[in-house]
């Protein structure tokens, strides 16, 4: 197909060659080697539960601070993997939200430290550590679980896309300009833009 004339100062059509590629990248070793050490790091922050939240709170934060800790670095370490792009991928969200849910669980067994020994007519505390770990296996498996389904769908999406082949019409927006040092009879170059 031509360009289309209008564009030139000449009136000129002048041929156009469309070149597809079909893009996509590899998510199996980094769903493996990354979401995977994520994940259990996740679900064994559930064991500072089996520690006593007043004997051995020490533990238990430091325990907490620890899967902190090796969550960051762990980013630190899978940063020059991931693509360098301008927003947040999944992989990325997936383990900013790892680090949120470990600090949660860190501040309330602090909470939860802090108002152990006093008398309180409102909240129980010891029953609170108990419902704390409930709710956070089970946000914690919602979440997982919604988490691969989205993983599952976009990935469906995208594979189709991937794989259609329908073409795209040729692109009727080509602009042919030329440099300024450009004479006629001399040595140049005409340059193709796509607006």
């Amino acid at each position: 197909a031509g360009t289309d004339p209008a564009l030139s100062k000449q009136g000129n059509s002048y041929a156009q060659c469309v070149v597809e590629f079909k893009i996509a990248r590899e998510w199996g070793a980094a769903a493996r080697q990354i979401a995977l050490f994520t994940c259990l790091v996740l679900w064994s922050a559930a064991l500072a539960f089996l520690m006593h939240p007043v004997e051995q709170f020490a533990d238990r934060l430091g325990f907490l601070f620890t899967l902190l800790l090796a969550i960051v670095a762990f980013q630190y370490t899978v940063a020059d993997r991931l693509p360098d792009v301008a927003y947040v991928t999944l992989i990325e969200l997936y383990n900013l939200s790892s680090l949120v849910a470990v600090f949660a669980l860190a501040v309330f067994c602090g909470c939860a430290r802090a108002h152990a020994d006093a008398p309180s007519r409102f909240v129980d505390w010891a029953a609170a550590d108990r419902r704390a770990l409930g709710w956070y296996l089970r946000v914690n498996a919602v979440a997982h679980a919604l988490g691969v389904a989205y993983c599952r769908r976009e990935r469906q999406r995208q594979r189709r896309a991937v794989l259609s082949s329908a073409a795209t019409p040729p692109a009727f927006n080509l602009r042919v300009t030329k440099p300024p040092e450009y004479a006629p009879g001399s040595a140049g170059c005409i340059s193709v833009v796509l607006d």
